[in-house]
């Protein structure tokens, strides 16, 4: 049958609902096979409709299925096609379109409200100095003045809030770049502030910070990740009781690297699967970007997250680790990549006191990642070729932990296509002839 050759699978019930045939891509798409009821496979839908063409969205598993039911004299011929990418991608374009605008109306609010601040703390103080020289002419006033005065302690601590909430909107609206570095204290702080109005009726929060290191991964990203997994904590959680539950936001080192544990004691939150992209809910198919996001933002750092219960009791335990700001040892391990080789000559000879690695081509560089990966810093040659470019692709998906770590060196800046690739990472770059003072910097 033609239907055999096509990639939708096509299934044929009869009008009980029985299958009585599936082609191929039905068997592989959901198990179908002749004598199955469809309904067990897809759940109910419109099988046996008597409609001539019915068109049906359907959740299955973690998948989005589109069928059309074409019906014939016997039963109905079932056409299903795995439409999750299109669905996925139209969700999420409408996720970082929604972001974008969260983010530049905070963004704009923070800047609106700095300017009336300011002047509230210049009059204030102006009113507390006028309060002073009160004290001075009018003595028999002195305790009510004093009294008075008391108010713009309160006022000035009021808006000295005001002042952090309207950095931290500032700070946290920026464009996630994935790179970067970001304080644990500052940016709990922010995430315990943001997700307050939808914990306080479920939980307490209690926060623990241990790590002074910077961890490598931009604030924005880092406060991201720390308010879903909060929220996802709370939404675990029954209103009501708050005084009898709790939240642990605890962030540590663990070896080299940054520990955030997000503890809870809910009904737990559903470990999805890595492929998982969506979830069945009351009101239909949503997509669960969510926690899905939150590994996006972890492993593009070369993090990772774990989702696991609580050991005794009830409850989940998210796990994040992510890795910290490193600062270059007295002796760097240097990786160079670049086919020049009385460049590469003069590079060994200035940066003699570390161990230089020298690599022609980006396939030698491939090889000796694969042999051995633990370089400080990756200097790469590029060009108008693309070869560099891919290199720099598969550092970043073979070896995520070495992506901030690249610097790009070029004599052809100027060239629109080397420019445009540049423009694209937020990599440091050097300019060729890179002087001797600029290469010791980089490696100190």
């Amino acid at each position: 049958m033609i239907a055999d050759a096509i990639g939708d699978a096509v299934v044929a019930v009869d009008r009980a609902g029985k299958i009585t045939y599936a082609n191929p891509a039905a068997l592989a798409l959901i198990d179908a096979a002749v004598g199955r009821e469809l309904r067990e496979l897809v759940g109910d839908g419109p099988w046996t409709s008597r409609e001539p063409v019915v068109r049906h969205e359907t959740l299955v598993g973690s998948r989005v299925l589109a069928d059309t039911t074409t019906p014939t004299d016997d039963g109905a011929v079932i056409v299903l096609r795995d439409v999750t990418d299109h669905v996925v991608a139209k969700r999420r374009a409408a996720i970082a379109e929604q972001l974008a605008a969260s983010r530049a109306a905070r963004a704009a609010v923070a800047h609106q409200v700095n300017n009336p601040l300011a002047v509230i703390l210049v009059h204030a103080e102006m009113l507390r100095d006028e309060l002073e020289r009160l004290v001075e002419l009018a003595p028999a006033e002195t305790a009510r003045i004093r009294d008075a005065m008391t108010s713009y302690t309160e006022l000035e601590r009021a808006a000295s809030t005001i002042g952090a909430l309207m950095s931290d909107l500032r700070a946290f609206s920026q464009p996630s770049s994935g790179h970067g570095e970001a304080s644990a204290k500052r940016t709990v702080d922010y995430a315990v502030r943001t997700t307050s109005a939808r914990v306080r009726e479920r939980a307490r929060i209690v926060t623990q910070v241990e790590l002074v290191e910077p961890i490598a991964i931009d604030e924005p990203s880092l406060g991201h990740i720390l308010v879903e997994l909060i929220a996802n904590a709370a939404a675990a959680i029954e209103p009501g009781a708050a005084e009898a539950h709790e939240i642990r936001v605890d962030v540590r080192r663990q070896g080299g690297r940054a520990l955030v544990e997000i503890r809870d004691d809910g009904s737990g939150i559903r470990a999805l699967p890595d492929n998982a992209t969506l979830t069945a809910s009351v009101d239909g198919v949503r997509v669960g970007l969510g926690l899905v996001r939150v590994r996006e933002l972890a492993a593009a750092v070369g993090g990772i997250v774990e989702l696991a219960p609580v050991p005794s009791g009830t409850g989940t335990i998210a796990r994040v680790v992510l890795p910290l700001v490193r600062g270059l040892p007295d002796k760097a391990r240097v990786l160079v990549v670049d086919g020049d080789g009385v460049y590469m000559r003069g590079l060994r000879r200035v940066l003699r006191d570390h161990d230089v690695v020298p690599c022609a081509t980006p396939d030698e560089a491939l090889a000796q990642l694969a042999r051995d990966a633990s370089f400080d810093v990756v200097l790469l040659d590029v060009s108008a070729d693309l070869a560099a470019r891919g290199l720099y692709a598969r550092i970043a998906d073979d070896y995520p932990e070495l992506v901030t770590r690249v610097v790009f060196t070029s004599a052809s800046v100027a060239d629109p296509t080397v420019a445009d690739f540049l423009a694209s990472t937020s990599n440091r770059v050097l300019e060729k002839p890179v002087d001797a003072a600029a290469l010791r910097a980089l490696v100190t």
